[in-house]
């Protein structure tokens, strides 16, 4: 088959890492289509470098701007590749606007799609991750899932779904990185519940800081640009987003992970850190029963830094996610797939 993985985010560089690698040793041609929805290079570039993934064949450059005109943007482009190229299979990856904009492209022009990471719920559709998700999932000719969790949620709704495991896992496992230094709490933030509001996020920050607690935090592109003069608590340190196995170092280093991303969600959990999502509601809830995570909203805000000095997790750590073998068993399924049913469509 001639396969056409579409990314565009520092999370889908992840999964698709393991994936390209296990393609190359296949029959299958391999063809990477970056749109350009992270541009930044250390959003970007250094991910495929420090990942070892091939170069794109096609970058897109879509940048930023309007949401609305950059999907509607990707969408033409991606499709001019897809009628170039003419592959036999789509593969999208995750949640972000390039995984909806390459599963509409696709499908509009015949071209069949499988969901890497499909079955994520969340309750909200202000959520734009979840209004993905959900057209994504229903549009796919198969949804490859990380987790029982996500497979139950497919199979409830009635569409097609097997359960692989997690390529982020393939990914951390073969990391051997170690962290000296501790003492630390890590913290990302970049979902625009969090970031877009500036009270609100004025507010987060506020809090952090009267933890006292040392905390590095890597700053998401989209963040520094809006607030990089924003005066800080004097216990936060601002550093650069960091290449996939740095980023891990510091995981491995911390003692306590402060986050609004689902990757980072899982990688905390991994390595076996205690982890306050500042989040409305869980993205991985089979986490959160492992009381291994805190949940911070509007609600409970001003517990946030009791939580960062005290909050320590629990030793209940099952394997959730799979065995580090997502990547295998999907080019099992690509190889052993019958694409003449691909657009068959269950009610």
């Amino acid at each position: 088959m001639k396969v056409v993985s579409v990314v565009g985010t520092r999370p889908n560089f992840m999964k698709l890492a393991p994936l390209a690698r296990a393609l190359k040793n296949t029959k299958h041609t391999h063809v990477i289509l970056h749109t350009g929805q992270h541009y930044d290079k250390s959003m970007s570039g250094s991910f495929f470098s420090g990942l070892d993934i091939p170069e794109p064949d096609y970058n897109l450059d879509t940048g930023s701007g309007c949401l609305t005109d950059r999907l509607a943007d990707m969408i033409v482009l991606i499709m001019d590749v897809l009628c170039s190229e003419l592959p036999d299979l789509v593969l999208v990856y995750g949640d972000c606007n390039s995984t909806l904009a390459g599963a509409l492209a696709a499908v509009q022009n015949k071209f069949p799609v499988m969901h890497i990471e499909g079955g994520i719920r969340n309750n909200s559709l202000l959520v734009p991750e979840t209004l993905n998700r959900l057209i994504v999932d229903r549009i796919s000719c198969l949804n490859l899932c990380a987790c029982q969790h996500d497979l139950d949620n497919i199979l409830r709704d009635n569409m097609n779904g097997v359960l692989v495991g997690d390529l982020m896992m393939d990914q951390f496992l073969l990391d051997d990185t170690g962290w000296s230094e501790s003492g630390y709490a890590l913290l990302t933030l970049h979902r625009p519940s969090n970031v877009d509001n500036e009270h609100r996020f004025k507010r987060i920050l506020s809090e952090i800081g009267k933890s006292g607690k040392r905390i590095l935090w890597p700053t998401h592109p989209r963040v520094s640009s809006k607030y990089g003069n924003l005066p800080l608590p004097e216990n936060i340190d601002v550093i650069l987003p960091q290449p996939y196995n740095d980023m891990m170092s510091l995981v491995k280093g911390s003692d306590i992970v402060i986050t609004d991303s689902g990757g980072l969600q899982k990688e905390a959990y991994w390595a076996h850190k205690p982890c306050i999502v500042i989040l409305d509601d869980a993205t991985w809830p089979q986490i959160r029963e492992t009381d291994n995570q805190s949940f911070i909203d509007d609600s409970n805000i001003q517990y946030l830094p009791e939580l960062i000095n005290n909050f320590k997790g629990s030793n209940n750590h099952p394997n959730i996610f799979g065995d580090g073998n997502a990547a295998a068993r999907i080019v099992e399924v690509i190889d052993n797939y019958d694409l003449s049913t691909a657009f068959n469509y269950k009610t």
